[in-house]
């Protein structure tokens, strides 16, 4: 009996609190005049609430004289976690009348606990109040909210189909301010089962000027039949259906759709389009060669090497792209494209010089293009593959001027400057600062500190390019650090999209207001995730990098490291990022974290190398970017992607693939890997080339150059993936030594 009458007093004690604060909240939160930010307050609540401890909140709080907005917001969200929702939502409602701020998402919080209670008569309600409110689509964190809230009215609907013509009303009332209502009113009626009030509202959407909701109208009609024929009926032919579902990239949709159209050249090559760009080479081709046996079309032929090349198959993709050529012989230019694939193609079958005046007659014809920038690099490395580096490196200077790319160019700088001449590394150094190729000059050249009063000159010139230049030099030499960096700073601070990165730092610091960052600092982890994840393909791209520094912070709070750097680096899509190095520390702390620590020092300290422990991460943030669940192609398992074979070895036993998968377990036997190559190979580029490529293969490359540098010996790598993989290790790890290992050591 007695922990019955314990739980019966615990229960009795907990709601008398709740009677109390009934009093405190309504108290504390009169008279204020707008919301507080959270960065004003060290609140006992917020670290409670981050520790999930509810029940000490309420009790906290009804000990508190007054609480702020922001611990009232969290007392309400204990309520809530411990199935307190009336409580929750009397908490949040005196919130809502008190704070005029709060309008856009305090709503959507009550709705939810009313559909946690099933009452969703009220929660419709609530959420009416956000889509029928004006809101633009430039306000992101209310457009949120409102795409939020849209989803959940049809989700109602679901739940009680009862509430159908409520849910109606409800939409179409929110159709005057926001068209895009038309897709979740389509959504209603199609789930209702009555397809043609649904075809009507999706025929408004995707005529619609804006794109909100195009995409996931089309793939909501794409799934029935039903409503295609009911879309052609309003006038929307599946001609135009199908453009739209390619131009969107729903490439499945378009190839659906193609086999209602008129079996025609302009059908088959819609097909095989398709098939192509959504990686089918196999249906491509089979599709190309029906398209160029009945129309003749010499694109086809193309298009049949290419398929052929792209599965592997080079020397049927030779023969065809031959007969490309021999058709277009006196015709228009073939274009890049196929200039590329000959190049690619004819790699093994002519000799060097003719390989390279090849080179030289696709750039003289198309220089200042990427593919251009791909044949020289191919081309030079052609040259070292066949013991030709003089030809190479020739080569090499007479066109690197022709590299249109900011990484390419750094690149032939670098080449050019360990090979030729190390002036050309004074010129790369300030090309891609952060990159590999810049942690690898730098120690090359020497920067003589009187250039700081030339940087200093130009900067106060406002000649702000010829200053950059030199500050980088500086600063990778060492000189005046903290000086030099904040000149740097200062630059690229006002350029996008350098700017918006530091409006993101100065977010974290609490210098600007953000709500979305204030629920991330109280710890409403899952409801900034269920918020942004649903409404993130409605947002603006420019706010998407914004949206994902969110969700990366949020990962690495609920423990998901994988998660958080996949959204940091989502960051920088669309964007040229050159000067990786000088981003805000918050930036690159998401973008290199500091994980695994504990287990990495104790497997380090129990052995006999002197590995550093930033190499190790390094390690395995390129091989996995820490995903433990992590399997490759080739069955390579865990966060530093070992072999079953090869961890079954250095282990003495047969592991499970769980037991790989198990963070302490790889790294353990992953270290234990290393040290191994490391008691072989004497640098860490040659032991990073033998975890990747083989230590057989290590050791042939070595004895074919015994007289390499370090830095001849990665880029003469013979594996273009073993290449690629050693340079971004070594990048990764003087990333971190420039993050944490002038600050601190692991």
């Amino acid at each position: 009996m007695e922990p019955i009458l314990n739980r019966m007093l615990y229960k009795l004690r907990l709601l008398c609190l709740i009677a109390i604060l009934a009093v405190i909240v309504v108290t504390s939160t009169s008279g204020t005049a707008g919301a507080a930010s959270t960065k004003d307050t060290d609140s006992e609540i917020i670290a409670l609430f981050q520790e999930n401890r509810f029940e000490e909140i309420i009790q906290t709080a009804a000990n508190a004289q007054r609480l702020n907005a922001w611990e009232n917001l969290l007392l309400a969200k204990s309520y809530e976690r411990l199935g307190y929702y009336h409580r929750s939502n009397r908490v949040l409602k005196v919130l809502f009348n008190q704070n005029p701020d709060y309008r856009y998402f305090i709503p959507y919080f009550i709705a939810k606990n009313y559909e946690e209670l099933k009452d969703y008569s009220n929660a419709l309600k609530w959420y009416g109040l956000i889509v029928n409110s004006r809101i633009q689509s430039s306000e992101t964190v209310k457009f949120m909210f409102l795409i939020n809230a849209f989803e959940r009215v049809v989700a109602i609907r679901e739940d009680d189909p009862r509430l159908m013509p409520q849910c109606v009303k409800v939409l179409e009332k929110s159709l005057k301010h926001y068209p895009e209502a038309s897709y979740y009113l389509g959504l209603l009626y199609d789930e209702h089962g009555d397809r043609q009030m649904a075809a009507a509202f999706y025929y408004e959407m995707l005529n619609n000027e804006r794109e909100v909701n195009k995409k996931k109208t089309l793939e909501r009609v794409i799934k029935d039949d039903v409503l295609i024929r009911s879309l052609n009926e309003l006038g929307l032919r599946n001609t135009r259906l199908a453009e739209m579902l390619k131009e969107r990239e729903f490439y499945e949709g378009a190839i659906y759709v193609s086999y209602l159209l008129p079996e025609n050249a302009r059908t088959l090559e819609l097909r095989a389009y398709c098939n192509y760009k959504k990686r089918d080479y196999s249906a491509a081709l089979g599709i190309y060669q029906s398209y160029y046996n009945k129309y003749k079309d010499p694109e086809a032929l193309k298009q049949i090497s290419l398929c052929y090349y792209m599965t592997g198959r080079h020397n049927q993709s030779y023969e065809y792209l031959k007969k490309y050529l021999l058709v277009m012989t006196g015709r228009e230019d073939p274009g890049i494209d196929v200039m590329y694939l000959q190049h690619e193609l004819e790699r093994s079958r002519l000799n060097i010089k003719e390989y390279i005046e090849q080179a030289e007659s696709s750039i003289e014809k198309y220089g200042f293009h990427e593919k251009v920038d791909r044949i020289i690099q191919n081309t030079f490395y052609r040259a070292i593959e066949v013991n030709e580096e003089d030809l190479g490196v020739k080569f090499l200077k007479k066109n690197y001027k022709s590299i249109k790319g900011t990484s390419f160019q750094a690149w032939a700088l670098y080449i050019l400057g360990i090979y030729k001449d190390e002036d050309y590394l004074h010129s790369m150094v300030d090309e891609l600062p952060g990159s590999y190729y810049y942690f690898s000059a730098a120690p090359l050249i020497e920067v003589k500190p009187s250039l700081l009063r030339d940087a200093d000159r130009y900067y106060n010139q406002g000649r702000m390019d010829k200053a950059f230049d030199i500050y980088i030099q500086l600063y990778s030499s060492g000189i005046q650090i903290e000086y030099v960096s904040s000149r740097i700073l200062h630059i690229i601070s006002d350029e996008e999209p350098y700017r918006s990165f530091f409006q993101l730092a100065a977010m974290e610091r609490g210098r600007i207001n953000s709500p979305l960052f204030d629920l991330l600092r109280m710890g409403l982890y899952d409801e900034l995730k269920d918020i942004i994840l649903v409404s993130y393909d409605s947002i603006d791209r420019e706010q998407r990098m914004f949206l994902n520094y969110i969700l990366s912070r949020v990962y690495y709070k609920t423990g998901d490291v994988y998660r958080g750097v996949l959204h940091a680096e989502r960051m920088f899509n669309g964007y040229e990022v050159n000067n990786l190095l000088f981003l805000p520390k918050e930036i690159l702390y998401l973008l290199y974290p500091n994980v695994y620590v504990d287990i990495i020092n104790k497997t380090l300290s129990e052995s006999s190398n002197n590995l550093d422990p930033y190499f190790i991460l390094a390690l395995i943030r390129e091989e996995s970017r820490y995903n433990n669940r992590a399997k490759s192609s080739k069955g390579a398992i865990g966060l530093m992607q070992l072999l079953p074979q090869t961890a079954n070895w250095m282990a003495n036993r047969n592991l499970s693939e769980e037991e790989l998968k198990d963070p302490q377990e790889n790294i353990e036997i992953g270290i234990k890997y290393v040290s191994y190559l490391h008691s072989r190979f004497d640098s860490l580029p040659e032991i990073l080339a033998a975890y990747n490529g083989g230590p057989n293969n290590v050791k042939k490359w070595l004895a074919r150059r015994p007289d390499n540098s370090t830095n001849k010996f990665i880029e003469e790598i013979p594996f273009t993936e073993t290449r690629i993989f050693v340079k971004r290790v070594i990048r990764s790890y003087n990333m971190y030594m420039e993050i944490y290992g002038k600050e601190s050591s692991l």
